[in-house]
Parts: structure tokens; sequence; C-alpha cells
């Protein structure tokens, strides 16, 4: 893919997929791949889906498109102090450290 100069960057992905034996959908797309298919228990399995609210899906939405905090906070009227809280809650739910990764669920859990 001409586009990605130096996919080096990559490489904690290439590991996680060495470790788990396919990307994530989302992954899989954004490198022009084809992700392995889920087995049938873990499609219906939603008991190990992490849960946010409505408010958090919208902010996880809002992290996705690449919005600051303040710029997310201005779009859904609350403080950005709130935001932060929002964001800090979708990390722990998710397991996640960083916004890229939130951009990354959200993609897969529209």
């Amino acid at each position: 893919m001409a586009w990605w100069p130096n996919r080096s960057c990559f490489a904690p992905l290439a590991q996680a997929r060495h470790a788990t034996g396919c990307w994530t959908p989302s992954i899989a797309l954004a490198l022009g791949e084809t992700a392995k298919p889920a087995s049938r228990s873990a499609v219906l399995s939603t008991e190990n889906q992490p849960r946010l609210t409505q408010r958090e899906q919208d902010v996880a939405a809002l992290v996705a498109r690449g919005l600051s905090n303040g710029q997310i906070a201005a779009t859904l009227v609350i403080s950005a102090r709130t935001v932060e809280t929002h964001v800090e809650h979708i990390m722990d739910k998710l397991g996640v450290s960083t916004r890229a990764q939130i951009a990354a669920w959200a993609a897969e859990n529209p």
C-alpha cells in the first residue's frame, strides 16, 4: 500500500497477530488483509463484551473521529473535565491505554 511508507510502526500489532493468530477486523481492513473468521462461540458470546454507557459510547465515537477533549466537550455541551472522566472510564472498561485503542474499538463496535 503506497500511502504507508513505513509499516514498521505496526510492529506491536504484528506481535499481537502472532500471539492471537489473527488481526481484529478493523486492523485487517486497514492493512488490506482478511481477518480470520471468529469462532462461533466468540460470535455468540456477549458476556465478554465491555458495557459502555450511552454517553461513553458517544464519547468513544467522537474520540474515534479524532476530536480533542475540548472539542468533545463543546459538541456534547459538557465540561472538558467530564470528558476526561468518560475517557478514563472507557479506557478502564476496555482495558486499553490510548485514544487510538478506543478508536479501534469504536470502529469495531459502531
